[in-house]
């Protein structure tokens, strides 16, 4: 967590004291249940987006007068409440039925779970933003506190009450809480590209974007085409699929589901998305060659690796079914290279 996140990472920890709540946060890192992970890439609504990580710096930020006036309006109608995170059945009835309902996710567990496993929330500094109509529950959200930084995770709401934005107003009830404590950024996480349930993050202005490639924060409004790095990496991987095509090598396109830490020498699992080679595997665990682009220095990196991997239908992207790989049994470098034909005239024909 203090060091600047490579393309893919995703690995467990067990707890977060504030100061490395903070430190995860301005390196570019984001907590999905217990393990920590890089943001660059997500599945929305049944395909794969590229994403950012967002923050908003709360120095100078003020609320804009829209947002005001709904924070006055639901002040006179609801009691908000601001404290340590609370397991409950009102909250998990809520859930369920916004998960399923508006956000329609095929399967929901509980926000628990879906929050820290067996682990406790007390360990990861997690509070509660609780909306209460009298004694009625309905909406909530739940963020990471660190000592400068607050990290927004989650949120849901009874959809009877939806006129009133409260999903808006949980996030603004978090950003004043942050700023009435003092702190210095409000993280409300990820953005997927071009999806627009995502883009409600956007509506307080101020917000900055963390551009991996250079390793810092910038404003908004400075982001260009190329900080969408999930979009390079799939280009390059359909061109090479397209290039081996032609001269009668067929690959197939994966996408790893494994634990990865971060690490200086070159491994497959640095790489969510990669492609197999030769299609079909002809092996159980699958002997093959794994081919990822690295878009920070600009090349294929080439793999020898046994995988195990599950052939059911995956997520459909672009009408194309994609491989999930579960765990990397062994893995050998084989090397660099810079284009399409260097990586055509070291494959081995296919069978």
């Amino acid at each position: 967590m203090f060091q600047t996140p490579v393309f893919y990472a995703r690995f467990p920890v067990s707890g977060l004291a504030p100061t490395e709540v903070d430190a995860l946060l301005e390196n570019g890192w984001s907590r999905s249940d217990v393990n920590l992970c890089t943001t660059l890439v997500h599945s929305v609504e049944g395909g794969w987006r590229a994403s950012l990580m967002l923050r908003l710096p709360l120095r100078d930020f003020t609320f804009k007068k829209r947002f005001r006036k709904v924070m006055r309006r639901n002040g006179r109608i609801f009691q908000t409440r601001i404290r340590p995170f609370q397991p409950s059945e009102e909250k998990e009835n809520i859930w369920q039925v916004f998960k399923k309902n508006i956000h329609h996710w095929r399967f929901v567990s509980t926000l628990e779970s879906h929050l820290f496993k067996e682990q406790n929330p007390a360990g990861f500094q997690s509070w509660e933003v609780a909306v209460y109509d009298g004694s009625r529950l309905v909406g909530f959200s739940v963020f990471d506190r660190g000592a400068a930084s607050l990290a927004s995770l989650e949120a849901a709401y009874d959809p009877a009450y939806a006129k009133y934005s409260p999903g808006m107003h949980t996030m603004l009830a978090e950003i004043e809480y942050a700023m009435q404590q003092g702190l210095s950024f409000y993280y409300p996480g990820f953005i997927p590209k071009d999806t627009p349930m995502f883009e409600y993050k956007l509506r307080p202005g101020g917000l900055e974007f963390f551009r991996i490639k250079t390793q810092e924060w910038l404003p908004w409004d400075r982001l260009e085409k190329s900080d969408w790095v999930f979009d390079e990496v799939f280009e390059k991987l359909r061109l090479l699929q397209a290039f081996l095509a032609c001269g009668q090598r067929k690959a197939r396109l994966a996408t790893g589901h494994f634990l990865n830490w971060p690490g200086i020498v070159p491994s497959l699992t640095d790489y969510n998305f990669f492609l197999l080679y030769p299609y079909p595997l002809v092996e159980k665990p699958d002997l093959c060659i794994a081919i990822g682009w690295n878009p920070f220095a600009a090349h294929f990196q080439v793999f020898q690796a046994r995988l195990f991997t599950d052939y059911q239908p995956g997520n459909d992207d672009l009408e194309m079914k994609i491989i999930l790989v579960y765990a990397v049994s062994e893995s050998t470098y084989c090397g660099a290279f810079e284009n399409v034909f260097e990586v055509l005239n070291y494959l081995p024909p296919s069978r």
